[in-house]
């Protein structure tokens, strides 16, 4: 990989050669002029304002000097954002790694970078036209287009084609009858708009009897407040409210004030508390970890763990050495919303900290950025795309969790967080510390081989292992949920006043419902999978797509209104748990109730107080949890774990089965009991849990997988071509084969395919898929330029192609 840097090249010319990348799904870097006032002030990392096409955009310096395309009249950057580069040269690398490695367009990855910051961007929207008073819709489409344009003035084309629905031929024509028109426009994003507006009284000692009611009670409103926001205003009184502020305004008692909304730096609260003493394994690991932190050197630690014996600890006790050296530290976690107590005790330990993740708006995002770059932080915590953070002079890199896969961005860049952590860490001569109780077998297998350095913690902090693991059979014949020996668990449990946490694997009530009358299954109409019954939505939905039809329909095709529901979900088993304790305070975590802002943390609160008996959910409460009231734990079914069609499918299902139980034994002077209910007893994964025999599963599924092919010892990637037309994917798939087996011979590589993916049909598009496996990287990669030749010459319109480097998952 060519390293980033200056070129020299002589300024007298009066201008200089500038390499640009732009935030767009394309490839490459684009060469433009410097001109007088600029020439001084490019340099690799800064942000520039560059035309591209016909818009205006932020692009990146990557590179000054080199030589243009021949023939070629080259633009000029019309402004510079920045005085220092945003962007350091080692993540200017990492960008163009990520690119190469992971297939992607290189402003694709570009974007999740520029994502954060505040840029301008130029985008085609469609605005009322000169006719539009006399528009007259002809169809459900073009109303709610009228409607739109009614209610914002403009909106983007994109909205207009994919969210309205009306086709770009007929936006044309109605452009050419002057009822609307299509235009560029440039937008500023991540700009200030935290600003909301407030009213205090210019004179705080106004007799407000002078005035009429409404008047008088608005006056008084904002007396007892000091200030008020209109919003507020608006609540209280309605319409009317409004027209009132504008008259007070109007005589001049009130006054309007533009506020700013602060910046929430961490969310959580504050830990206070002794400072926890280290155990000699603990210390052990800083001490180990400590050396390439005081030479400045680039070095891979596995943290393996097992769940209590504080990861946590030696994550803030390196980082406070980091600190200390003046780096800066990127800590990364797979869900910030199950973590705020975890972050108090970080802002705790290591005081400012920013926050990077999915919940903060747009203008938060964008004065993080500007903030870090301005060297406020020096920690940055967040999920996946933390890793691009453009905090400077990094010297610790930590993972978390690193065998979740939410740290794999499923689209446009399929980019593997762990690993770019590992690249970054290399690039900027860090320490790259990865923890896990579970580590995936990649780590581990990087671990035993040598390429990471493995650290051990085998001890809980406090607290024990939980060694009282049952494994229960469930028989065809159990109509209810809960075997005997659950349900008796659960009942002394809460006879006790002591707390249950109840595993199940999907959310909603249930995965499968199918006709007594004629045996149809009712399934998704742009996915090949089931709907899932929500009872509290009184609805049928695909998790895929988001497909929705009414709840208990009669069937399609014999009209019986008799159905059964098969398997279940957190619903089901919610509902089940209170009708036979019907005192007990239930609740449900799972990805359903956690999209409500807060929810997340509210209800872990409460458990953690005690205040909830019996806690069900999916894999959300295997994270993180300590409980000391806890008695039971209990899966109600470890089958639906590992009863998936992925060769993946039996490390998830250790992974999280240790997990949750790791939330066992976690207090002193007590055992948590573990009930895993199971029709097959003898699984062999379910076997190692019991008798926590952790080596013997890694060792048998190291050998599973180098006798069938799989990573870690192989590098694998799937191609999936899709279409609105089955034969068109699929014929497009078989072309794609033959096209690349002759160089894929040449190098070593396996092609498996084509053949339908095991979700054949979903969002609407028919999916095939092409395996490709190989010894290294280099050799794949070879043929994935092949790859992407043939996806440059197909028709994008019919089909479409996908490249996924290291999947976590073949569905």
């Amino acid at each position: 990989m060519e390293l980033i840097g200056h070129t020299d090249q002589p300024v007298e010319t009066g201008e200089i050669l500038v390499q640009v990348g732009v935030p767009l799904p394309v490839d490459g870097l684009f060469f433009y002029r410097a001109v007088h006032p600029y020439i001084r002030r490019v340099s690799p990392g800064v942000r520039v304002i560059v035309p591209y096409g016909k818009r205006r955009i932020t692009g990146v310096v990557f590179r000054t000097g080199g030589v243009a395309p021949d023939g070629v009249m080259l633009k000029e950057i019309e402004e510079v954002l920045d005085d220092e580069p945003a962007f350091s040269l080692e993540l200017l690398n990492l960008v163009e790694w990520v690119s190469s490695y992971y297939q992607a367009c290189l402003g694709d990855v570009l974007s999740i970078l520029l994502s954060h910051g505040r840029f301008i961007e130029s985008r085609m929207m469609v605005k009322r036209g000169e006719c539009f008073g006399y528009f007259r819709p002809s169809s459900e489409a073009e109303d709610r287009l009228r409607q739109a344009l009614e209610k914002r003035g403009r909106i983007t084309l994109r909205r207009a084609v994919e969210n309205i629905g009306v086709t770009r031929s007929r936006l044309k024509k109605l452009e050419k009858e002057g009822f609307i028109s299509i235009l560029e426009a440039s937008v500023k994003r991540g700009e200030n708009v935290r600003k909301y507006q407030a009213f205090m009284l210019v004179d705080r000692n106004i007799n407000s009897g002078d005035f009429s009611g409404d008047e008088r009670d608005i006056i008084e409103f904002i007396r007892w407040r000091t200030i008020a926001l209109s919003s507020e205003l608006l609540a209280h009184y309605g319409g009317s409210g409004l027209k009132v502020v504008k008259n007070l305004v109007k005589k001049k008692v009130l006054q309007p004030v533009d506020l700013t909304r602060p910046l929430s730096e961490s969310p959580g609260m504050d830990v206070k508390g002794p400072r926890a003493t280290l155990t000699p394994e603990q210390l052990g690991a800083v001490d180990a970890v400590k050396k390439y932190i005081d030479e400045n050197l680039f070095k891979t630690f596995l943290l393996h763990g097992v769940t209590g014996s504080g990861k946590t600890e030696v994550y803030l006790e390196v980082s406070k050495k980091v600190l200390e050296k003046g780096r800066s530290v990127i800590l990364l976690f797979p869900e910030i919303a199950l973590a705020g107590h975890l972050l108090a005790r970080i802002k705790t330990a290591l005081g400012k900290v920013a926050v990077l993740h999915s919940g903060l708006t747009r203008t938060e995002r964008a004065e993080y950025f500007e903030r870090i770059l301005a060297g406020e932080f020096r920690v940055v915590i967040g999920v996946r795309s933390a890793v691009f953070a453009p905090v400077k002079n990094v010297g610790l890199i930590v993972v978390d969790e690193e065998h979740d896969t939410s740290y794999k961005q499923e689209d446009v860049v399929p980019y593997n967080a762990r690993d770019v952590a590992v690249v970054r860490g290399k690039l900027e001569n860090a320490v790259v510390l990865l923890g896990s109780a579970t580590p995936s077998l990649e780590s581990y297998h990087n671990a035993i081989t040598g390429k990471y350095t493995r650290l051990s913690l085998t001890k809980r902090v406090r607290g024990a292992e939980p060694q009282n693991i049952e494994i229960v059979k469930l028989h065809p014949s159990h109509r209810r949920l809960f075997t005997p020996r659950l349900l008796g668990a659960v009942k002394e449990a809460v006879d006790r006043g002591r707390q249950v946490l109840l595993l199940a694997h999907r959310r909603g009530y249930s995965p499968f419902r199918i006709c007594n009358g004629c045996g149809y299954v009712w399934k998704c109409s742009h996915c090949d999978v089931t709907l899932t019954y929500h009872k509290k939505k009184y609805a049928m939905q695909c998790h895929y797509c988001g497909y929705t039809e009414p709840g208990v329909s009669p069937c399609p095709l014999c009209r019986s209104s008799e159905s059964n529901f098969r398997s279940f979900g957190t619903e089901r088993v919610e509902e089940e748990v209170k009708e036979l304790f019907p005192l007990l305070k239930v609740a449900r975590l799972d990805s359903d109730v956690a999209a409500r802002r807060g929810e997340a943390d509210r209800i872990l609160g409460k458990f953690e107080r005690g205040e909830i008996d019996v806690l069900i959910g999916t894999q959300m409460v295997a994270k993180g949890l300590d409980i000391p009231r806890l008695d039971v734990i209990g899966v109600v079914s470890a089958d639906t774990v590992f009863n998936i069609p992925d060769f993946r499918a039996p490390e998830r299902g250790f992974q999280l089965l240790k997990q949750v139980l790791g939330r066992a034994g976690r207090r002193e002077g007590g055992e948590t009991r573990v009930i895993i209910q199971t029709s097959s007893p003898d699984n062999r994964i379910i076997r190692y849990i019991q008798e926590s025999n952790d080596v013997a599963f890694y060792r048998d599924e190291l050998a599973r997988r180098e006798t069938l092919g799989y990573p870690p010892f192989t590098r694998m990637v799937v191609i999936t071509v899709s279409g609105t037309r089955a034969e068109y994917a699929e014929e497009t798939a078989v072309k794609l084969v033959d096209d690349i087996s002759t160089v894929a011979e040449s190098r070593n590589v396996r092609v498996l395919g084509p053949s339908p993916s095991p979700y054949h049909y979903l969002r609407g598009r028919y999916r095939y898929q092409v395996i490709l496996k190989c010894p290294t990287a280099p050799a794949m990669h070879r043929v994935l330029f092949k790859v992407r030749q043939f996806a440059g010459n197909i028709n994008r319109k019919t089909v479409k192609l996908d490249i996924d480097v290291d999947p976590v998952s073949t569905l």
